[in-house]
């Protein structure tokens, strides 16, 4: 029996070829559009996966509540500390107002910007004093206030720790007790989710760098 060999045609394999090499062209480019674009590179601690905030509701500064819906639509850093606090509070109140300024400068990074002060000793931070202790620092500066479970319901899920120190005194009677408390400064995005957080000590002029690239990045 004769066995008739079959040899392939040049033309037709330099098509296939060439039609693989342009479907692994095409593929790679493809991939390359559907990537998610890389997060901005920040000083601070960039989520990867936006935490969500949950309902929680506390008083501003002019007795007017404050809740969930208010932080939406807004850029808001938070801060947690109180007025008799020595030292991180007053230095970290400075920095917002240095990231503000440069953020005024900017004109845009602005405008859907807030700052906020929560209080974590109720007990002596009155609406009254957190008001005039806020605006010592800037005009629009928001500062909170509530009872200790409102506080604490916003406080906890940022991972937010205080506590009133009585090694200083016995706890109860004097009114001259310090609070440890966290020195973070959380950041949640227009969605009202906790998007990044900066650690102290605090550098307005890296936390303001690390904001914009953020913000681009949200944006686009």
């Amino acid at each position: 029996m004769h066995i008739k060999k079959v040899h392939g045609n040049s033309n037709t394999i330099q098509v296939i070829f060439l039609t693989l090499a342009m479907a692994l062209w095409l593929g790679a480019n493809l991939a390359g559009c559907t990537d998610q674009r890389h997060p901005p590179q920040i000083s601070g601690t960039l989520l990867p996966e936006p935490k969500p905030l949950e309902p929680f509701q506390l008083t501003d500064h002019k007795g007017k509540r404050f809740d969930k819906e208010n932080t939406k639509g807004y850029w808001t850093f938070i801060f947690f500390g109180y007025t008799s606090c020595p030292d991180v509070c007053p230095a970290t109140l400075f920095q917002f107002k240095q990231i503000a300024s440069r953020l005024e400068k900017t004109g845009v990074a602005a405008q859907n910007t807030q700052f906020v002060l929560v209080s974590v000793d109720p007990e002596r931070d009155s609406e009254k004093h957190l008001e005039k202790y806020i605006h010592y620092y800037h005009k629009d500066f928001i500062a909170l206030t509530g009872s200790h479970e409102q506080i604490k319901a916003l406080a906890s899920q940022l991972g937010i720790f205080y506590m009133r120190n009585i090694s200083q005194n016995d706890g109860n009677s004097s009114e001259n007790y310090l609070i440890d408390h966290s020195a973070a400064i959380m950041l949640l995005d227009p969605d009202s989710k906790l998007h990044a957080l900066f650690g102290a000590p605090h550098s307005a002029e890296k936390i303001t760098a690390d904001f914009l690239k953020i913000r681009e990045h949200f944006e686009n």
